[in-house]
């Protein structure tokens, strides 16, 4: 029998900065589960590109965080790419896509446990 899964949207992040700040960019890329793709020396000037695949849910604040961290030299652009498997089983709570139904859940004011399927099913 098929398992339930959850798909997140993933952004391509597009960010421009000076080559010595590329350390802060990754630091901040790596804390919201970011992963880079490509790293390019835009030459004539002492800036990089720098590609990267970052979960839509963890991209709010992104921005400003990047800013701070980089003394607002870095500049960011965000484009939807594609959707990820998120890993981990939905009803597991120490799994971060447990986390994620649960917090849904509650938001919803639906009881945290999800219910059987047993229970879904008709009756006749």
């Amino acid at each position: 029998m098929a398992q339930p899964r959850l798909l997140e949207p993933i952004f391509l992040v597009d960010i421009e900065c000076p080559t010595r700040m590329i350390g802060k960019v990754y630091s901040t890329l790596n804390k919201r589960r970011g992963q880079i793709n490509e790293e390019n020396e835009l030459h004539g000037t002492t800036l990089t590109r720098i590609k990267a695949f970052l979960p839509v849910n963890e991209s709010f604040g992104y921005t400003e965080e990047l800013r701070h961290a980089t003394s607002g030299t870095a500049f960011p652009q965000c484009q939807f790419d594609h959707w990820a498997l998120l890993p981990g089983e939905p009803f597991e709570l120490n799994t971060k896509c447990g986390q994620i139904v649960s917090e849904i859940r509650q938001r919803k004011a639906l009881p945290e446990q999800v219910p059987a399927i047993e229970s879904l099913v008709d009756r006749q």
